[in-house]
């Protein structure tokens, strides 16, 4: 019976075949590894067998067309060698991979590319090189530009960043963007807790699949209600910090091992990206004003201590905590308010709320002169 459960068709959707359709629980161990071979290889054949292809790309022409280019910003970029997402994910074998769960085929969650775009902001931006980079602590965890673009525990950043789906063409080959690797641990004995390693110990060869192709890395805006100017500013700088973070550091498992990192999907090339994020704030100025200038801003986040953090068009992101709000106005975000310039910082501007003026006492006729 066993043999013929496994001669079965398993299906046409690799995501299916991988989780739900693993080996059958053999008797003894002699033969698990070939059986464990022999399902990688089922995984392979659903992937290329093209039967999602066709629905697919339907989906992926839908996803795009959709997009309002003044919201969001896209660009695509090949995996270098290959990728590895979901390693650790529950699975039938002893490593998993992350593929989609209607189609079947291998992508980026937004949740790892947001982690790897904030972490590499806070460590590669955030780094003041000596004191050279004046703005370096906004680009940190705590700093005001990190917490607008990737948001906090308590509130939602400014920035989505979507699953990054696969090109249709870039995965139409005989194994649909997957590809078969094999890592060696040498000393599983030790890692279990059953001795201590040696040079005596023999390898383990254990199978897994890894990604190949070329990914569409789109981003979306979420912040309030801005200048289009503002907006676009922003989603360049998302989209310079992702596109850096995915050439420099790479992303998902084993990047240490070469796996994850990507090229640039026309040219090919991974030279270091770091330089090519421009570290000053969006929309810095030179002509400074003066204290009481009146100016517009957008409510953009509340600050933890009080006050707002704020967005005037062409300026950098700067602070509203000064003063008390006019009579009549209840403050919320996305609203935009006159307010007065305090110290037109160009790395972090200061604003406050206008002085009412008082009304002109009224004299007599009988004092007046």
């Amino acid at each position: 019976m066993r043999k013929v459960l496994e001669s079965l068709q398993r299906g046409a959707h690799a995501g299916l075949v991988l989780d739900r359709f693993g080996p059958l629980a053999p008797t003894d161990e002699k033969n698990l590894p070939e059986r464990k071979d022999r399902h990688l290889t089922a995984v392979l054949e659903a992937a290329g067998s093209g039967a999602t292809r066709e629905l697919y790309a339907l989906a992926f022409e839908r996803r795009r067309s959709t997009s309002d280019p003044e919201l969001s910003r896209s660009f695509q970029r090949s995996v270098d060698g290959a990728m590895v997402i979901g390693l650790g994910i529950a699975s039938t074998l002893e490593a998993g991979l992350r593929l989609h769960q209607t189609y079947g085929v291998p992508f980026v969650p937004g949740s790892s590319i947001k982690g790897l775009a904030a972490h590499w902001c806070h460590r590669v931006l955030g780094d003041d090189r000596g004191g050279e980079h004046r703005e370096a602590p906004l680009w940190r965890k705590e700093g005001d530009y990190h917490r607008f673009l990737f948001g906090t525990t308590e509130a939602c950043g400014a920035i989505v960043f979507e699953d990054a789906w696969p090109i249709p063409n870039s995965i139409a080959g005989a194994n649909g963007g997957l590809r078969r690797e094999v890592m060696t641990p040498h000393h599983l004995d030790w890692q279990g807790g059953k001795g201590a390693p040696t040079d005596f110990d023999s390898p383990t060869p254990v199978g897994f699949l890894s990604m190949v192709g070329r990914y569409d890395f789109r981003i979306t805006w979420n912040g309030p209600p801005a200048e289009s100017a503002t907006i676009a500013g922003w989603l360049d700088r998302a989209a310079e910090i992702v596109s850096c973070a995915l050439v420099d550091w790479g992303i998902g498992a084993k990047t240490s091992s070469g796996f994850g990192r990507m090229v640039e999907a026309e040219t090919g090339n991974r030279a270091n990206a770091i330089a090519t994020v421009a570290v000053a704030p969006v929309g810095n100025r030179a002509d400074k004003r003066s204290s009481g200038t009146p100016a517009r801003v957008t409510l953009v986040a509340a600050r933890p201590k009080g006050g707002f953090d704020v967005q005037e068009e062409g300026r950098a992101l700067g602070t509203l905590t000064l003063g008390t709000s006019p009579a009549g106005l209840s403050p919320e975000i996305g609203m935009t308010v006159d307010v007065q310039v305090h110290n037109d910082d160009p790395v972090k501007p200061q604003y406050k709320w206008p002085v009412a003026s008082k009304p002109a006492k009224s004299v007599p006729p009988s004092k007046r002169r």
